[in-house]
């Protein structure tokens, strides 16, 4: 498998250079292209055109790996600018899984309770296993709370509807792990005034 780095370099050179050699008109072989790309990186103009090249590749594979936190980030007009500001403070990781883990990660603490809420959501699909346990480690039980229905946020992201309004005194703990009835519980608890 490849890292994030390789992918992207390779990406760059793909999408700076022709298809064909100009000099005899023959396909371009796998080697060629990484040598092109070994040829670009050496010149100073295209490192800045090898990071943005990077980090547009990187955001994209977010966006297309932890689409529900993407298309809420995207609602609330921030996506691009957390997105880059992520990617630029973290180095690339060794596969886009971990990266995307990490990104869903950094937003636990985040001020807004609905993307806390499907980020945690998404991460828990994504690593249902603590990936630091010792091997053959029970997976992990994760809970999330909501201030609002957790079903009705992900049927609005995925059919681009209106979110659900927070319901006042209320609470919805939904669990994850191997340990609850079919993988998934939820349960609406009142809280009190």
């Amino acid at each position: 498998m490849l890292n994030v780095a390789r992918q992207s370099n390779g990406l760059l050179a793909i999408r700076t250079q022709p298809l064909t050699d100009r000099r005899s008109s023959r396909d371009v072989t796998h080697r060629d292209l990484n040598q092109r790309s070994v040829d670009h990186d050496s010149r100073p103009q295209s490192l800045s055109k090898s990071h943005s090249v990077s980090l547009w590749w990187r955001r994209m594979q977010i966006e297309r790996r932890c689409r529900y936190t993407a298309r809420l980030l995207k609602r609330l007009n921030c996506f691009h600018d957390f997105a880059n500001a992520y990617l630029r403070m973290h180095p690339a990781p060794h596969s886009v899984d971990e990266m995307c883990a990490h990104f869903l990660a950094s937003l636990k603490n985040h001020r807004h309770p609905v993307l806390r809420a499907v980020a945690a959501l998404e991460l828990a699909c994504m690593w249902p296993v603590d990936p630091f346990a010792p091997f053959g480690a029970r997976p992990r039980i994760t809970t999330i709370y909501w201030d609002r229905n957790p079903n009705q946020v992900m049927d609005a992201l995925d059919r681009d509807e209106h979110l659900p309004d927070r319901e006042p005194r209320v609470r919805y703990v939904l669990r994850m792990g191997s340990d609850t009835p079919n993988g998934v519980s939820c349960v609406r608890q009142l809280l009190r005034a």
